[in-house]
């Protein structure tokens, strides 16, 4: 695989990891109606981390210290490495103050892994990537370049790697060369290559995942205004007065089954009669006017308990409304308390990644300086 591709996979690959480590938290207790100025903080923040990043990189003002001469063991691969006379050595260090905060950004031990081995690759594999990934006006020049990818490179430069976390990270370099000036220039064009072609670009890449889970936070923040708007709609209908509560509304359900059985008993009543008096002539005059003073008494009973049903209906109507519109509410609330979790784990992503913005500045050098000293070969 193409060593810039690599890189940019493993940069990938340690963004995704901070939102699972956040998705794998608990969620916190939802309050669908609390204010959401949380975002507005964040929005400052990644202008500002935005606005930083689209700056040129400061300049460096190295300051060049003259040492002693420096015992430095040959290790006997290349008879050439002998012609370099003189040793430039420096540290990159993470910042002070992201890596004391370190710990509180809870990445995953694999994304510690991750960095490690990418800083880890031999130094002229790191920097041979490190010139693809590094914007032309920013490489060093092209004599510069040409050392820095060759394989004099993998000779004349060493470093060490040790690591605390992600965030802690500290690299030790000697660049080797024939005289003070060159191995100065070569210390001077690695420290941009890190800069440039490291630090910058997973910053940009951190900053990007960030500002989609800020796009995100926005969009969720819309739909929760919407649902709060639903809320109080459903609000409102259950603030009107009503004596249907769900007690009284299975009464009502009971006494409507109740008074449906009777109105049907009407209803065959009149039937009965109806057909009595549709053949009058088998009954003597007593029995009919009976039978029809039956069937008048069963239509007069039969319009009250219709309008009783009538009546009925409407309130099971009324409460079967408050309870459908307490359910949409219950439905509602649930759902903007869901988002409501959703929008406070992605605020504390875009927080985090915030975080590995600044952690990924370009890295500290120590008391900002170089030492530059004669070398003593030695076979220990």
């Amino acid at each position: 695989m193409n060593r810039c591709m690599l890189y940019h996979t493993v940069f990938a690959t340690l963004v995704s990891l901070v939102a699972l480590a956040s998705a794998q938290e608990p969620a916190a207790e939802a309050k669908p109606d609390e204010p959401k100025n949380i975002l507005a903080g964040l929005e400052e923040r990644y202008r500002q981390l935005s606005g930083q990043l689209k700056e040129e990189l400061p300049k460096r003002d190295l300051k060049v210290r003259v040492v002693g001469a420096q015992k430095t063991r040959w290790m006997q691969f290349d008879s050439k490495e002998l012609d370099n006379k003189f040793v430039a050595k420096f540290d990159l260090v993470s910042s002070e103050a992201e890596a004391t905060r370190g710990p509180n950004l809870r990445v995953p031990d694999r994304s510690a892994f991750l960095a490690m081995k990418m800083l880890q690759d031999p130094i002229g594999v790191q920097l041979k990537s490190l010139v693809e990934q590094c914007p032309a006006e920013h490489r060093p020049d092209q004599r510069m370049l040409d050392f820095l990818t060759s394989n004099d490179c993998d000779r004349d430069v060493r470093c060490s790697a040790m690591f605390r976390g992600i965030s802690q990270i500290n690299l030790s370099f000697q660049a080797f060369a024939p005289t003070a000036e060159e191995a100065e220039r070569r210390a001077r064009a690695i420290v941009r290559l890190y800069d440039a072609g490291f630090c910058r670009p997973v910053q940009q890449s951190l900053l990007g995942e960030g500002q989609k889970i800020l796009e995100q936070i926005r969009s969720q923040n819309a739909e929760l205004d919407q649902l709060a708007a639903a809320i109080r709609a459903e609000d409102e209908k259950l603030a009107k007065p009503s004596e249907i509560s769900g007690e009284i509304l299975g009464q009502l359900k009971a006494q409507k089954v109740m008074t449906a059985v009777e109105l049907a008993g009407l209803n065959a009543r009149v039937k009965a009669c109806d057909a009595i008096l549709a053949d009058p002539k088998k009954l003597e005059i007593s029995t009919l006017q009976s039978v029809s003073d039956m069937k008048v008494k069963a239509e007069i009973e039969r319009v009250g308990i219709k309008e009783k049903l009538d009546q009925i209906n409407i309130f099971i109507t009324e409460g079967d409304a408050r309870t459908a519109t307490g359910l949409r509410r219950s439905v509602l609330s649930s759902k903007a308390g869901g988002l409501q979790n959703l929008i406070r784990i992605d605020e504390k992503n875009a927080t985090r990644y915030a975080e590995l913005v600044a952690l990924y500045a370009p890295f500290q050098i120590p008391d900002n300086q170089i030492t530059v000293g004669p070398i003593e070969w030695t076979k220990e």
